[in-house]
This record gives structure tokens, C-alpha cells and sequence, in this order.
């Protein structure tokens, strides 16, 4: 039995209640934004950074554990793989279809560009709900722009994670690294079971100050919004 909106702090390949304990077939939508292993800094002082430089060979095994046991699981994978592994995840498998994060400020570097702007989120399985489009078009809220600060250097753009999980309509979402909780925070929004991992505690204080803002009680606008 899975108990829904929780995080458990803890590596999701752990044996002890890792994916490797959830039922087959059990949830709708694995969303994924792994670390890109890109040995990712940041001048933010503020920020803390997660381990991100395993040895390239140990990176893909590692991304072959986490994928094999959310295809069990999971009826649909969408995973925000970073343009500099999209290769890597094609040799891994071939993904249903492909859609397209558009950061028009992004302060990312390509290999060959200074920034790049265009982000492939890779789908495995089909949807029963289509997207209204490939390409999502948004402002990288970084630097000055962020709407708050928290400890994680790179949140997810919470816009694009609210349009797809809301077009998609899951019934149910796991997300194996919920870095800053804004898969969280947004199936809090819209009333959707989920579940996430996290290996670093440090960042439940990102978590907890972002579900804390959403009041589902009669009180709050959320309440009638469900």
C-alpha cells in the first residue's frame, strides 16, 4: 500500500523502501529531473550543491536502475534528461515521443553555443491525455528573477511542471528526485496523489516552505479551486 503525499528522505534505490518496494503498475506518472552529471557549480552562495560527477560509465548504470524500476511501475516516464544526455537516453530506449522546454534566458552553456535555451523532455509510454503542444516556452526564473530563495541551485520551472502534469491528468505521481518540491508542491495544487525521494535532507526546508504556501483549507483559495 503506498502512502501518498510524502517524502522520504532517502536514495530511491535503497532496498528498504525505494522504488524497489512499490507495486507494479501502481502509479500513472513518473516525472524525472535527475541530476545531469555535468559536475554542476553556482556562483549563488546561498545555494547547496548536490553530488553531480560520477564517472560517465557509472552515471548510465546508474540511470538504467531508476528507469528499469519506474517502467515497472509507472504507466508513463517523462524525464527532463538535459540536452547533453539526450544520446545516452536514446541507447537506454527509444522514447515514445519527445517535447521541448523552451528557457528563452536560460543561463546554461551548450557544447558549441553560450547559452542553451532548448531543454528535450523525453516521454516513455503513451499518455491517455494528449498535450496541447511540443514546445513550452517559458522565463528561466534565475537570479533576480527567482520568485523566492531556496537551498536547491536549479528548481524546477514550476509553470512547466503545473501545464504538464494539469494537460496530462494523472491519476498519480511519483518523482524520484524531488530536488526543491515543485512536483509536490504543484500535485498539491491539483489534488493529485504523489510520492517523492530525496537523498539530500537538506533540502526539505525547500519542500516544506513551498507545500506550506498552498492552504487547502475553507479558509484558502486552493480549497475551492480542487
Amino acid at each position: 500500500m503506498i502512502e501518498w503525499d510524502k517524502i522520504i528522505y532517502d536514495d530511491c534505490l535503497n532496498k528498504i523502501n525505494g522504488l524497489s518496494t512499490i507495486p507494479d503498475n501502481s502509479i500513472e506518472l513518473g516525472f524525472v529531473d535527475p541530476p545531469f552529471n555535468i559536475s554542476y557549480y553556482t556562483n549563488n552562495k546561498e545555494s547547496v550543491i548536490y553530488k553531480d560527477d560520477m564517472e560517465e560509465s557509472k552515471y548510465t548504470k546508474w540511470c538504467k536502475e531508476w528507469f528499469k524500476q519506474l517502467k515497472r511501475i509507472c504507466e508513463i516516464i517523462a524525464i527532463h534528461c538535459g540536452g547533453m544526455n539526450i544520446d545516452m537516453w536514446h541507447d537506454i530506449e527509444h522514447p515514445y515521443d519527445t517535447i521541448y522546454l523552451y528557457k528563452i534566458n536560460s543561463p546554461s552553456g551548450g557544447k558549441s553555443t553560450y547559452n542553451r535555451t532548448i531543454f528535450p523532455v523525453l516521454i516513455y509510454g503513451k499518455p491517455k491525455n494528449r498535450l496541447k503542444r511540443d514546445c513550452f516556452e517559458y522565463i528561466s526564473n534565475w537570479g533576480w528573477l527567482r520568485k523566492r530563495e531556496c537551498l536547491h541551485p536549479c528548481p524546477m520551472n514550476e509553470q512547466f511542471v503545473l501545464d504538464f502534469i494539469s494537460q496530462l491528468k494523472p491519476k498519480s505521481v511519483i518523482d524520484p528526485f524531488i530536488g526543491s518540491g515543485t512536483t509536490a508542491f504543484v500535485c498539491k495544487k491539483l489534488n493529485i496523489p504523489w510520492l517523492g525521494y530525496e537523498i539530500d535532507k537538506i533540502y526539505s526546508q525547500d519542500i516544506n516552505n513551498l507545500l506550506n504556501e498552498i492552504n487547502l483549507k475553507e479558509s484558502g483559495l486552493y480549497y475551492w479551486l480542487k
